[in-house]
């Protein structure tokens, strides 16, 4: 009997290591699934938040399809979202829920830079005819498409999520 005294010290640190090990494993596993899903869920506020912005522009096209609205000595400074004095953006800040969105007209280079970037007209072909327009009419109608890039950065705490869209929008140019 004096042989198997300890032994059964010996097998339960045996027993406990490898359930430590388990455990140590299972836990790395379930973080890594949570940063993941906290990841996830960060790029797509970030697109949702350039999908915003996209929204905001055309609403701006849609009531002033000008193109004076993008020279650069407009009060806007060529961008359609602007920038303050400090070189950051005016009024494309949200804050709710520990997020932070934010979105520019421009690259993430512009963001960087806190600038914006004027739209460019569209000039690869010419734009598509408009849908039920009566030929013929009194004024002249001419549609222009924009082309627009839109960056979005949402931030919660140490994670940042970018996105960049560009897009075209076509707008309609009355000339009387």
């Amino acid at each position: 009997m004096k042989k198997e005294d300890g032994s059964i010290l010996v097998l339960t640190i045996l027993a406990v290591l490898i359930l430590s090990i388990l455990v140590t494993g299972l836990l790395n596993v379930g973080t890594t699934e949570l940063y993941t899903t906290q990841n996830y869920h960060l790029s797509k506020v970030s697109h949702y938040t350039a999908v915003q912005g996209v929204e905001e522009i055309r609403d701006v096209l849609a009531n002033n399809p000008d193109t004076e609205e993008f020279e650069e000595d407009s009060p806007r400074g060529g961008g359609l979202l602007g920038t303050n004095q400090g070189g950051g953006p005016t009024g494309t800040q949200t804050t709710e829920d520990g997020l932070t969105r934010y979105y520019i007209t421009g690259t993430l280079e512009n963001m960087e830079a806190g600038s914006t970037q004027k739209p460019q007209k569209f000039t690869g072909f010419p734009p598509p005819p408009i849908p039920g327009l009566p030929v013929g009419t009194e004024a002249d109608i001419v549609p222009q498409v924009w082309l627009i890039n839109i960056t979005s950065k949402v931030k919660t705490g140490k994670r940042v999520s970018y996105t960049e869209i560009q897009v075209g929008i076509m707008s309609i140019i009355v000339i009387d």
